[in-house]
């Protein structure tokens, strides 16, 4: 499966040979949601408020924000591929999706060999177990928890890299496994935001809050960013059923909130940049101050 999902089209919400989803993948859905503007269709806006009242209650605060500097959140683990984890011991997955068009910006033969050229769309990265809080040694995750049955180290392929890392920590086999993460980067939440994505894209900054709301607002997301305010990726949090499947979309842990996961939060981007497909934009600081200004009135 390549991470791209097509070329410029609008997502599929469902095709009509695919199997009905899960009912608690997706959530509870409002007919409005709060604001107006945004050039998206109705309601895809955000009143124009400031920092403080839109994202600084985002933010994490005192004990919660030390606790998640020293947790070994994911995606900063580097090259270690230590066995650490016991398979079917986590408490919740993450689901981590990338904007294709800035991957393929800083990952030219990787975006190549994903089938990710051309495309303009959240792009899956991967689910992977997680634990709600740090265990020894701060690690907020379990990784590589087998070695045989099925792993597949001469595959160099993001299904191969993701199998081997996170998916040996569950207790599917390959293939559920990845229908799960298929299944949640087709849930609602998810399905909300790359419209949401797309009717911005190539045409004008998204609002940073509008993002949020769409997978359900709250500590449900994770949002990261560049130095200048330019997507690169997106991490929500899902609880784990009974048989280690993925259920209902829930709050993000305190150590993704925290980290570098959630880096356009934590840096004050009111508004996110959208690279398009075919195009890698070049922001210049004139350019950030100006749509500092404009998000401050």
């Amino acid at each position: 499966m390549a991470r791209g999902y097509g070329g410029g089209g609008r997502p599929n919400r469902r095709s009509s040979n695919s199997q009905p989803r899960k009912p608690q993948r997706g959530r509870s859905r409002s007919p409005n949601r709060s604001g107006g503007g945004g050039g998206g269709r109705q309601g895809r806006g955000t009143s124009k408020t400031n920092w403080k009242t839109e994202l600084k209650p985002l933010l994490l605060t005192g004990a919660a924000l030390a606790a998640a500097k020293f947790s070994n959140t994911l995606g900063q683990g580097g090259k270690d591929r230590s066995t650490q984890g016991v398979q079917g011991d986590f408490d919740l997955f993450l689901m981590a999706h990338s904007w294709a068009p800035s991957f393929c910006c800083t990952n030219t033969k990787k975006c190549k060999k994903e089938g990710m050229a051309g495309t303009t769309d959240l792009s899956p990265h991967g689910l992977w177990p997680a634990f709600a809080g740090a265990r020894k040694g701060g690690r907020t995750y379990p990784q590589f928890c087998s070695q045989d049955s099925g792993s597949s180290k001469q595959d160099h392929s993001r299904q191969g890299h993701e199998w081997d890392k996170h998916g040996t920590c569950t207790t599917l086999n390959k293939m559920a496994y990845f229908g799960e993460e298929t299944a949640v980067h087709e849930a609602d939440p998810i399905m909300d935001a790359r419209e949401l994505l797309l009717d911005h894209a190539g045409v004008k900054p998204v609002p940073t809050i509008a993002l949020v709301e769409a997978v359900g607002g709250g500590k449900k997301i994770a949002i990261m960013a560049d130095k200048s305010c330019r997507l690169t990726e997106i991490t929500t949090c899902w609880s784990k059923n009974t048989d280690n499947t993925v259920g209902e979309q829930v709050d993000c842990p305190q150590h993704v909130l925290g980290s570098s996961r959630n880096s356009a939060v934590k840096k004050g981007c009111m508004q996110l940049f959208l690279d398009a497909a075919g195009g890698c934009s070049k922001i210049s600081n004139e350019m950030i101050q100006i749509m500092k200004q404009q998000t401050a009135r």
